[in-house]
């Protein structure tokens, strides 16, 4: 309690960051999908139509970000270990933009609370800690992604659904290893930037008192 006392605003940013980062980053998706089905002709391997691919896709999308939205592929069939698996991810996306709502909500009263000096201070200092972590991150990533894809799989489930059998799960073919380094690229790149908004803001607010 004495920890979140101290450093309760710094908690509160970090998590509503994180939560931003990962619902922005997969919106974002959506317009990048469309410029790679542009550039790659990805539903031929399925042979499904430029249009058809981009449905799938929406599908997956609304599936996942969607509160009882059923999981539905109108072209693309799929296994049930695939359809566990996404229902898997979207419990975790669901979590993410519940908890959002929440720290949204509970802004105002988050704020009242804080300690002006001693919390604005804190909050800068971790959360240029962080800033400087993750741009490390973003580099080892982008370096060794095959293998920070797997663990990230391995830490989040503990099953191997997610492995896709292509013959029956064709659904992989339309989702390029390079649409989720896109994705986790863009998500690492609005936590950046909303993390160096937070400190600019938090230093504007000292300097006024």
């Amino acid at each position: 309690m004495d920890v979140f006392k101290r450093y309760g605003l710094v908690i509160y940013d970090v998590t509503f960051i994180f939560c931003l980062a990962i619902l922005g980053a997969t919106l974002l998706t959506i317009p990048i999908y469309r410029v790679l089905l542009w550039l790659f002709p990805l539903g031929e391997v399925v042979h499904l139509t430029t249009a058809e691919t981009m449905t799938t896709y929406l599908e997956l999308v609304r599936f996942i970000l969607i509160p009882f939205y059923p999981f539905k592929m109108t072209f693309l069939s799929s296994s049930s270990a695939a359809v566990s698996h996404f229902y898997e991810v979207k419990i975790i996306f669901q979590i993410v933009l519940g908890l959002f709502i929440l720290l949204l909500a509970s802004y105002p009263k988050i704020r009242k609370k804080s300690n002006a000096w001693e919390d604005l201070m804190g909050s800068i200092r971790l959360l240029t800690y962080l800033k400087y972590g993750l741009i490390m991150v973003v580099g080892l990533v982008g370096l060794f992604f095959d293998q920070f894809f797997i663990l990230f799989h391995q830490i989040l489930f503990r099953n191997d659904n997610w492995l896709f059998n292509p013959q029956t799960d064709p659904v992989i073919y339309i989702l390029p290893p390079e649409l989720f380094l896109i994705a986790f690229l863009i998500g690492f790149a609005l936590l950046l930037l909303v993390l160096q908004y937070r400190i600019s803001m938090y230093r504007c607010e000292l300097s006024n008192e």
